[in-house]
């Protein structure tokens, strides 16, 4: 009799177990795994979401600089893709050429980023030189390269949604030094990168591209600038230069001043004017 009854509650209790007990552990088992494959999810997600850093985006364009470099000096077949940074760097001095400083820069809407990286190669003279980037900031990853922008100033978003990039740059023909502001007017709608023509300047000797460039030597103690007025929509510059033209004092500049009027989408120039200043040597 207790060996029957004993039978009967077991299997009882074995029914209970597999009917009641069994599917409740499946489905807190089942839930518990999936909650941990969405947090896992959730994480990974925003690890892909997650933007790439400034500091990031500036080391990836050192390095592939440095890569380009390494190819160059290299053939295809003894070119060693685990090179570390210290050899690429070694590789690069072999050229005489190093990375000085690397820089972001914003539009003022922050649609679009620059990334700078300020060089330098040396001969007879060591120079500067620049190469950067466009990224966009809406997520598209898009860029745009092979664009040479210097150390970038100041970028005005314009009435049309047009850019107007205010960037300065320095030179070395041997002892002389020179320094030379330039503006350039681009648009990226679309993803598409244009440049916009901004006329000559009369005492502007030769044309270049579509930007406009002033420069004058290192050497001289006056402000040479290049600056938009949003309130005047005025593009305003000055320089000044050794060459008096008929004027033969050593001890004297031409300063330039002049400016451009922002009309339907363009810089019209509208006047120049020079004055034959003291000569102040820094």
């Amino acid at each position: 009799m207790d060996s029957k009854f004993n039978h009967g509650d077991t299997e009882a209790r074995n029914n209970f177990v597999f009917r009641v007990l069994f599917p409740s552990i499946v489905m807190i088992g089942v839930s518990a795994l999936f909650f941990a494959l969405n947090i896992h999810y959730s994480f990974a997600l925003a690890a892909i979401q997650e933007p790439e850093s400034d500091s990031a985006i500036l080391a990836r364009h050192m390095h592939e600089v440095k890569v380009e470099y390494a190819l160059e000096e290299f053939s295809d077949h003894s070119f060693n893709a685990g090179f570390t940074e210290q050899e690429l760097d070694s590789i690069m001095a072999l050229e005489r050429t190093s990375i000085q400083d690397a820089d972001m820069f914003y539009s003022p809407d922050s649609a679009f980023k620059i990334a700078v990286l300020e060089m330098e190669g040396c001969g007879a003279y060591c120079n500067p030189f620049w190469e950067s980037w466009l990224h966009f900031n809406d997520g598209s990853e898009l860029v745009i390269g092979n664009l040479d922008f210097a150390r970038i100033q100041r970028i005005e978003k314009m009435p049309d949604g047009k850019y107007l990039i205010i960037d300065q740059m320095t030179g070395r023909s041997a002892i002389h030094v020179s320094v030379t502001n330039r503006a350039t007017l681009i648009s990226t709608h679309d993803h598409q990168y244009r440049t916009y023509a901004i006329p000559k300047i009369p005492s502007e000797e030769m044309k270049y591209d579509s930007a406009l460039f002033i420069g004058q030597s290192a050497f001289i103690d006056t402000d040479l600038f290049i600056r938009y007025d949003n309130i005047s929509a005025r593009l305003n510059y000055q320089y000044a230069t050794e060459d008096l033209g008929d004027y033969s004092n050593s001890d004297s500049l031409m300063l330039y001043n002049g400016y451009f009027q922002y009309e339907n989408g363009a810089f019209i120039f509208k006047e120049e004017k020079s004055s034959v200043i003291p000569y102040n040597e820094d």
